[in-house]
């Protein structure tokens, strides 16, 4: 077992030497494929000055910019001072030929500036006012009116006056009549029954005394209708002592009354002379803000 051990630190040992003798090559750097005829190889800015000076010529400066409406020729100089081929035509444009007239070009139009172009842009202003033509004034809307309603007033007669001292004081006034729901007393009674067992509770209210009842239409047994919610409390208790389960239930009743719808224009109700005066002949008359129809 130590003797395996031994082997395989041994071997450990011989690789790491041989890894450490024989470090990999890196592979060798492929030729870019030739390019069509015709077609140059594209250099990227930051390669320029290192193309330039592999191809031993001089960096070419870039034309500065030209006056707007003045393109002229460019000459390109070498580090020597001379001519480059590019500019010869140039050259030979400028200088007269040998033994014929010198042709006279037109003068070039000389360099706008930003200033003078920014100043010859026509500016728009605004229509000055005619002289003794006032400005317009914008008409404002009338405001909303606000509708109220005064009353309930029993009388007709009474309603129908006080809506003509309404509309004297420039007030628009109507009179409508509405249905109000009032208490009218307290009503005990035994409910709708059928018409055998309301004649047994009938005969039995009888022995034992009890006169004042009434017999509906379904058979229901009316015990009475009293004002005051203790006395038909009493005559509720007597019934229920004979075995039999009155109810006791407030009535209400509809009662016919009047009110004055009210249009507020201009003016308010609350602040004008007719309603104190109609205030104080009528205490218990309402005043109430209600929606214009």
């Amino acid at each position: 077992m130590r003797f395996l051990v031994y082997l395989l630190l041994l071997a450990n040992v011989a690789v790491f030497v041989w890894f450490q003798t024989h470090p990999p090559q890196p592979p060798a750097e492929q030729p870019p494929p030739p390019l069509p005829p015709g077609i140059e190889r594209l250099v990227l800015l930051s390669e320029r000055p290192a193309a330039v000076q592999a191809s031993g010529q001089p960096a070419v400066e870039e034309p500065q910019q030209q006056a707007v409406g003045q393109p002229g020729p460019v000459q390109m100089t070498d580090s020597s001072g001379q001519d480059s081929p590019g500019t010869a035509g140039t050259a030979t444009a400028e200088a007269a030929p040998e033994g014929g007239t010198q042709e006279t070009s037109e003068p070039a139009a000389p360099p706008v500036s930003a200033e003078a172009a920014a100043t010859e842009v026509k500016t728009v202003s605004p229509p000055e006012p005619v002289p003794g033509t006032a400005p317009a004034v914008e008409v404002g809307t009338a405001p909303a009116p606000v509708c109220r309603t005064i009353g309930p007033f029993a009388d007709p007669d009474a309603a129908a006056r006080l809506a003509r001292q309404l509309s004297q004081q420039g007030f628009g006034a109507t009179v409508r009549d509405a249905g109000i729901r009032e208490p009218s007393g307290y009503w005990v009674y035994l409910p709708a029954m059928p018409r055998a067992e309301a004649r047994r509770i009938v005969d039995d209210l009888k022995a034992h005394g009890v006169k004042d009842y009434f017999v509906g239409k379904q058979h229901y047994i009316s015990l009475g209708i009293f004002s005051r919610k203790h006395k038909a409390g009493l005559r509720q208790e007597q019934i229920r002592k004979l075995g039999y389960d009155a109810v006791l239930e407030r009535r209400y009743r509809t009662r016919k009354v009047y009110w004055i719808d009210v249009e507020e224009q201009g003016q308010e109700l609350q602040a004008s002379s007719v309603w104190q005066t109609l205030q104080s002949q009528n205490p218990e008359a309402q005043l109430q803000q209600i929606d214009c129809e």
